[in-house]
């Protein structure tokens, strides 16, 4: 018997607007960050004609406290609302200690070494994040150290609490390439990605042995009109099947504080 597979196509054009404000406090060595975004647009069913408006709006903010040149402390805050009402948090808490110029440990709620492939949640990419990279462990409670060779090289490891399982994490940061894995030392499960951003392209690969992998690629085509290509597909592990895939073309631009992306 002949299989036939259903293909459900949509066509969506979204904008995206947002406003970030950076403000230093060199009295109290404080830096404060605000922001606030809105994505947002209607979304046509080619199956069946019908019309939604997914949106979301995320507020925010994160400051930092740095005494001296070896230690500081900072926190992050935001939160997501969607057209359903659903309410979603994000949060970081961490303290940062430098016994040497090119070592930093990481203590708290933090950006854990996968967690550092993915953009902070109170940046425009942080909203406006593709699914591959949405796919990418987030911030957990542990601690990390770093090595900083230079501008170009680090390396970092960490172990952190996900859950009921525990996490051991490390990372590399090369020239245009930002690669990181990770253990479950219970479950046993493993996976990692790597980030390449070279000149016009940015690529972000990732994999877990749980489920799923994928694989974001975005390429300016106009310098003159920030005017960019981009592919998001995501495949199962246990079929190698296709489980989405999108597939597009954005522009973004901004004025004074505020900036947006328009997409396709």
């Amino acid at each position: 018997m002949k299989k036939i597979k259903l293909v459900v196509c949509m066509m969506a054009i979204s904008l995206y607007t947002f406003g970030q404000i950076v403000h230093n406090d060199t009295v109290n060595h404080c830096t404060m960050t605000t922001y606030a975004g809105i994505l947002g647009g209607p979304v046509q069913s080619v199956e069946n004609e019908s019309l939604t408006t997914p949106t979301t709006l995320r507020v925010g903010g994160m400051i930092q406290w740095k005494p001296n040149s070896w230690s500081s402390l900072y926190g992050l805050g935001a939160v997501e609302a969607n057209q359903t009402g659903t309410i979603s948090p994000f949060s970081l808490l961490g303290v940062t200690l430098s016994p040497i110029k090119s070592v930093t440990i990481t203590l708290g709620k933090i950006a854990t070494p996968m967690t550092k492939l993915r953009p902070l949640p109170i940046t425009g990419s942080g909203q406006f994040e593709s699914w591959t990279v949405s796919q990418i462990p987030g911030s957990a409670i542990g601690g990390s150290i770093t090595g900083s060779f230079s501008k170009e090289y680090s390396l970092s490891a960490g172990s952190f609490v996900r859950g009921s399982d525990v996490s051991v994490e490390a990372g590399l940061g090369i020239p245009y390439t930002q690669i990181a894995g990770y253990y479950m030392a219970n479950s046993r499960k493993f996976g990692g990605a790597i980030n390449c951003n070279y000149k016009l392209l940015s690529t972000t690969l990732m994999y877990n042995s749980e489920k799923n992998a994928g694989m974001f690629d975005a390429v300016k085509i106009s310098q003159k009109h920030n005017l960019f290509l981009y592919s998001d597909i995501g495949f199962s592990i246990n079929n190698w099947n296709m489980v989405r895939g999108e597939w597009g073309v954005f522009k973004t631009f901004s004025v004074q504080y505020l900036s947006s992306i328009l997409g396709v």
